[in-house]
């Protein structure tokens, strides 16, 4: 079990929480090393390889350069880019409102994660709340419809004086404003035991602006704990959650968290983010990089041309099993026919050496 971010505030800055989780890393300096295929691998045993992960790839000498190719068969995909949770909880955000400082955002080693309270005081009403919450990702604003599936277990050991509701909406991060409400699922204040996994399906009546950035969040409002024939009411919960996604059906080619590239870290602890040098072809793309404790922005392509070009900063380190190895994730939307392809650098720095590697990445349609 690992413990997950836990700032401090109220749920209604979402946004200003997500920018301070987002912060960049430091900036590239010192020596440069660039590692182009088959020149000058022969000698080095780099700590940082790249292995082929979903996508079929070709990997170069040593693991320093790789090609990858990727033809898109489907029609949907799912806009939360980490919904299982079974490597960790990269790109997700933990936020509370805790006045006695007892509640907790976790992550569990079974897979799943979960909003918990512990020794939550008895009194009357609403103790406080906590959310988890995640960008969601839109490659295509051609949308036919779109469903939003959970996974919910809830833990409590005793009761409490109001029922208490785990809301799910979206959260327009450009404007500061809960766009839509998804749906709500409610715990009886009578409620004790384990309710064991319950799968939740929601339609969802609610569109995209293009340009906008939108939050998904899971949001649990805390009651107080309840007396009950002259004991004291304190209690104890978990609020566990598991293959969250907003799969989104498309009236164009679409796919999302194709896993373009694996990265492996040997030894030591580095930076490592992906930058893009050139794009040709049509189609909109993102790709990010994620381990199991943190993903990276997005390298953004709207219709062939790009409109982000480096992800942030993501720490890797080979003690740290969630550290030690992670993912190249693109989602893409492409017409029939198009193909797009995109130049990458695979940079990595530990503050006094930086390397590169070079990706190219092509997406296509049947």
């Amino acid at each position: 079990m690992a413990v997950g971010p836990r700032p401090r505030g109220s749920p209604l800055f979402l946004a200003l929480l997500l920018l301070a989780v987002l912060a960049s890393q430091p900036a590239l300096s010192s020596i440069l090393a660039v590692y182009p295929a088959g020149v000058g691998v022969d000698e080095v045993a780099p700590p940082l390889t790249l292995h082929e992960a979903g996508a079929p790839a070709s990997i170069g000498e040593n693991g320093t350069s790789a090609e990858v190719n990727y033809t898109i068969t489907t029609n949907y995909y799912d806009a939360v880019a980490y919904s299982t949770f079974d490597d960790g909880f990269a790109g997700w955000y933990y936020t509370e409102y805790d006045p006695d400082g007892v509640l907790y955002g976790y992550w569990w080693s079974g897979g799943y994660v979960s909003l918990s309270g512990r020794n939550v005081p008895t009194g009357y009403g609403a103790y406080g709340a906590h959310a988890l919450y995640t960008v969601l990702e839109f490659t295509s604003y051609n949308i036919v419809s779109m469903t939003l599936n959970i996974s919910v277990n809830v833990y409590r050991d005793w009761f409490t004086d109001q029922d208490t509701a785990i809301t799910i909406f979206i959260y327009n991060y450009n404007t500061s404003t809960v766009e839509y409400v998804v749906g709500q699922i409610t715990v009886p204040y009578s409620f004790i035991g384990i309710t064991g996994w319950q799968t939740y399906s929601f339609p969802v009546d609610w569109r995209p602006t293009p340009g906008y950035t939108y939050l998904l969040v899971l949001y649990y409002n805390v009651s107080y704990g309840l007396y009950f024939f002259g004991l004291v009411g304190s209690y104890n919960y978990d609020v566990m959650f598991d293959n969250v996604s907003l799969t989104v059906y498309t009236s164009t080619y679409s796919a999302a968290n194709v896993e373009a590239l694996n990265l492996t870290l040997a030894e030591g602890a580095y930076n490592v983010s992906l930058v893009l040098v050139g794009v040709s072809g049509q189609g909109n793309a993102t790709v990010t990089l994620a381990n199991g404790a943190y993903a990276s922005t997005s390298i953004r392509v709207v219709n062939g041309s790009a409109v982000a070009g480096q992800t942030s900063w993501v720490p890797f380190n080979a003690s740290d099993t969630l550290l030690s190895s992670g993912l190249v994730l693109v989602d893409a939307s492409l017409n029939p026919g198009d193909t797009l392809t995109l130049d990458l650098l695979v940079v990595y720095t530990n503050g006094a050496v930086v390397v590169v590697y070079p990706v190219r990445l092509t997406l296509s349609t049947p």
